[in-house]
């Protein structure tokens, strides 16, 4: 799952984290950073989306274990 997001990522946004944008080059630099914190903003809602996933499977997980019991 974590890999949907990372490969959402384009390769500007990974070569500011890497470190690799031009010092020579402000606009760009600034460019990247605002991509940056695009991608940071992508990357909350995922983990948002995530987690209400992990929440609902954890509440039906339970639901089916309570049922399971029941015909034991």
């Amino acid at each position: 799952m974590q890999k949907d997001a990372a490969m959402g990522m384009n390769s500007s946004n990974a070569d500011a984290v890497n470190g690799n944008l031009s010092p020579e080059k402000p606009a760009d630099r600034a460019m990247g950073l605002s991509e940056l914190k695009n991608s940071i903003e992508e990357a909350k809602i995922v983990d948002a989306d995530r987690l209400s996933e992990l929440q609902d499977s954890r509440e039906r997980n339970q639901i089916l274990t309570k049922q399971f019991q029941e015909l034991q």
